[in-house]
């Protein structure tokens, strides 16, 4: 009940950018590698799987051994959302996220004063890798045609400002928020985020 009603949530999985293990070696300057997940891959990459490294445990002696043909990518995953009440318990609506630490969940909240998040996808309809119509709720066959993102967030000051009256309609992409009719001053942020190799041109 502390998540804020009509607002998009943001999962975001990955793998990261350098493996932590490479043909069974650890990779120098990598940090710990205990209470995380990975993808592992082995026989020439051929074949994946999921393995989990305990905290306070290290990675299996076969697997890290030079020359065994195993790789290990870190796997990380946040959920973004918005809370109604911030870290006090105050009525701030603020950016927090689910993230996973070894095999749970914990959160971890950032800025407050976020009001909104709303996300729009833009499909590319004929194949040249631009987009021809954004939606907001494509359907499950549309989805592979998803080229960029639109992402939307709505700031407002942490505190009301004495003597401002804020009667402004806010633009979303497709979401309207009309007349707040308080004393707090917001803005719109809004940014495209390309997709990458979601498709090759032509292909």
């Amino acid at each position: 009940d502390e998540l804020v009603d009509d607002t998009d949530i943001i999962s975001i999985k990955r793998t990261a950018d350098r493996a932590t293990l490479e043909n069974g070696i650890t990779t120098a300057n990598i940090g710990a590698i205990d209470n995380q997940w990975y993808l592992r891959l082995a026989d020439s990459r051929s074949a994946e799987g999921w393995i989990n490294v305990a905290s306070g445990s290290t990675i299996v002696s076969g697997d890290a051994t030079s020359g065994s043909d195993v790789d290990y990518w870190a796997f990380y995953h946040k959920i973004y959302y918005l809370r109604n009440v911030d870290d006090s318990g105050e009525d701030v609506p603020t950016l927090c996220a689910q993230v996973l630490q070894g095999s749970s969940l914990a959160e971890e909240c950032y800025v407050d004063g976020i009001e909104n998040i709303q996300i729009e996808l833009g499909l590319d309809l004929d194949g040249d890798s631009t987009p021809d119509i954004f939606k907001s709720n494509p359907s499950t066959s549309e989805v592979g045609d998803v080229v960029v993102v639109r992402l939307y967030l709505l700031a407002r000051s942490p505190d009301e400002i004495n003597g401002y009256s804020n009667n402004k309609t806010y633009y979303l992409g497709t979401t309207t928020i009309d007349n707040p009719d308080d004393g707090y001053f917001r803005r719109v942020y809004s940014t495209t985020i390309q997709i990458k190799n979601a498709r090759l041109p032509n292909a």
